[in-house]
């Protein structure tokens, strides 16, 4: 049982435990050894600049560590990482509008993780949007996405139900 799936059952303290597999964490989270973040920021004119994707895949790195019981990085497009088994990949999407002092950022955020298809996770978490250059905003907005999707932030145990 890998550290994640640990800290997602809150059961840690026992080795019988640690042998036993837990349902309540959702498929796609089970076995998970990393996570990386792969970010991708578009402005009205195509693929933002990389210090603007940068920013954001910080801000990710930065919040989806806390908590988590295994190492998270950012990784660029096109790494096999992404396929690799053990992994997770929190797929963050930024789309930048607005003029010069009133810009804003439009973040979609999911999980991603090569599984056996009955465990695809399809949604993620509701979009966001924050002023870019309000660091405060961002982290928050971050933050309660990863709330959303990611079964060790807060203490949960599997994927929050969806809401009527």
């Amino acid at each position: 049982m890998s550290a994640a799936l640990l800290a997602c059952s809150g059961t840690g303290h026992s080795e019988e435990v640690a042998r036993r597999s837990d349902v309540s964490v959702p498929l796609a989270f089970q076995g998970v050894e990393r996570v990386q973040v792969l970010c991708l920021v578009q402005g009205e004119n195509g693929v933002a600049p990389a210090a603007e994707r940068d920013i954001l895949c910080d801000t990710i790195v930065e919040e989806a560590t806390r908590a988590s019981p295994v190492p998270v990085a950012a990784i660029m497009l096109g790494d096999p990482q992404v396929l690799a088994p053990a992994s997770l990949t929190i797929l963050a999407h930024g789309s930048i509008t607005g003029a010069r002092d009133q810009r804003l950022l439009a973040l979609a955020m999911r999980p991603y993780s090569v599984t056996a298809g009955q465990s695809d996770i399809l949604f993620g978490a509701p979009p966001q949007v924050v002023r870019l250059g309000d660091k405060a905003a961002l982290q928050a907005a971050v933050g309660e996405a990863l709330n959303h999707i990611l079964p060790w932030r807060q203490g949960q145990a599997a994927a929050r139900p969806v809401a009527n």
